[in-house]
């Protein structure tokens, strides 16, 4: 099986990838820069998180044993627990994340590569499918990456994408080269 370039592509610059990272998950590993990179990107995901549950946990506890009437207690008091929320969601998709550093381990899937657009009236989601796999991707990503037999290396846990890598055609075989069927 033979790999199309894509190190100097869009998709390429999109999920920040090249032939070293394409090399490191091909055995199942990550780059010292892809590990930075998601590394800083969760971090800040963390401290969203951690600003939110703290926030909405004091701003709900204070409205609660009495401090200064404020306008509306009940939305700030739905508020506060929505800030709870929210900030639980973001750990916890940050979580997930960071078991796979913690890890480092890559895998990979093979097969032919589809884009679809889900979602309803307010919310939409790119992914790209590949057997009975599902990857949720960023719009960029989505509109970069071609339909064809590819590997996706990601990550376990999160699913997480970190490059893709589609098969070249093979010109010897096919129609008018006598090995069609």
């Amino acid at each position: 099986m033979e790999h199309a370039e894509y190190a100097d592509d869009e998709l390429a610059q999109v999920l920040h990838y090249g032939e070293a990272e394409l090399a490191a998950n091909r055995d199942g590993k990550l780059t010292q820069d892809q590990r930075r990179r998601l590394w800083i990107r969760d971090s800040l995901q963390l401290a969203l998180s951690f600003t939110l549950v703290a926030g909405g946990l004091a701003y709900t506890v204070l409205e609660a044993v009495g401090a200064p009437p404020l306008a509306n207690p009940g939305r700030i008091r739905a508020l506060g627990l929505a800030a709870v929320g929210l900030g639980l969601i973001f750990g916890w998709l940050a979580e997930r994340v960071w078991v796979d550093l913690v890890r480092g381990q890559v895998l990979a899937v093979h097969g032919l590569l589809t884009r679809d657009i889900v979602g309803g009236y307010r919310t939409t989601r790119c992914v790209f499918e590949i057997g009975d796999m599902k990857f949720q991707v960023s719009r960029r990503a989505f509109e970069a990456a071609t339909e064809g037999e590819t590997t996706v290396y990601y990550l376990p846990r999160s699913k997480h994408v970190l490059s893709l890598e589609p098969v070249k055609p093979n010109p010897s075989f096919g129609p008018g080269t006598g090995d069609d069927l």
